[in-house]
């Protein structure tokens, strides 16, 4: 379960089960080993 959630500066976290990603869904499926284009 996650949500996105709108920071006040306009940038978006993606959040996961209370666990914050400062870099949105980008870092989180990097953490899972998963390459970003």
């Amino acid at each position: 379960m996650g949500s996105f959630r709108k920071r006040s500066g306009g940038n978006w976290d993606f959040v996961v089960g209370g666990k914050g990603y400062p870099g949105g869904l980008e870092a989180l499926v990097q953490e899972y080993g998963i390459e970003v284009a």
